[in-house]
């Protein structure tokens, strides 16, 4: 065990090897029951098909998760952590490292990952493309969450409800022209060729 191996929550607490899943190891925290799993433990279940995996995660009971959000460092290479959403209506985070892969549970993260399928697609999780994805439903959930403040349910109802007709329509694009201000045989067109000639007197 290295020397970086101790709990990034509690301080002084040293790691012990811990089994969560067959073929899986990680090290577990005695004191607050987090697991940290190094990037290439991952990578060895994984690629010899996530042994163990298949079992009846429907079965898999949802338990009290506290999210510690303190900022923490990296039990296998001593690096701060980078703390990472999941979605699938899973509302704590995660705590990965971008040097060695590894990655921290708080105490019931990696049995909750379990119920919703998602522990055997951590690498997945981790990555830029997920967290942009994440990140951009959560801009448009928020963009909806103000208009419907603004506007009502009905009335937001009735403006998705023509936005839905107008982007199927096949002239969507004048459509939406009009909208923006244009009438049909009445829009402005702008050429730069017949802006004047620049002279030393329009300086």
């Amino acid at each position: 065990m290295t020397a970086f191996q101790k709990c990034p929550n509690c301080r002084g607490a040293v790691l012990r090897s811990s089994e969560l899943q067959p073929n899986l190891c990680g090290s577990k925290c005695q004191v607050c029951s987090g697991t940290f799993i190094a990037g290439s433990a991952y990578w060895a279940w994984h690629d010899k098909g996530v042994v163990g995996a298949s079992d009846d995660i429907a079965g898999v009971p949802i338990l009290e998760v506290h999210d510690v959000l303190k900022a923490k460092l990296c039990p296998g290479c001593g690096k701060i952590l980078k703390r990472l959403k999941l979605g699938r209506g899973l509302s704590f985070t995660i705590d990965h490292c971008g040097g060695c892969e590894g990655i921290w549970f708080d105490a019931n993260e990696w049995e909750n990952l379990r119920a919703a399928g998602l522990h055997t697609q951590l690498h997945l999780v981790v990555s830029p493309k997920y967290q942009a994805q994440l990140a951009e439903v959560e801009r448009r959930q928020l963009h909806e969450q103000r208009l419907l403040a603004k506007l009502g349910t009905e009335d937001l109802m009735e403006i998705k409800r023509i936005k839905a007709w107008i982007d199927g329509h096949p002239k969507r694009s004048e459509l939406y022209a009009f909208l923006l201000g244009g009438t049909e045989g009445n829009v402005v067109s702008y050429n730069p060729s017949d802006r004047p000639a620049r002279t030393a007197q329009s300086v």
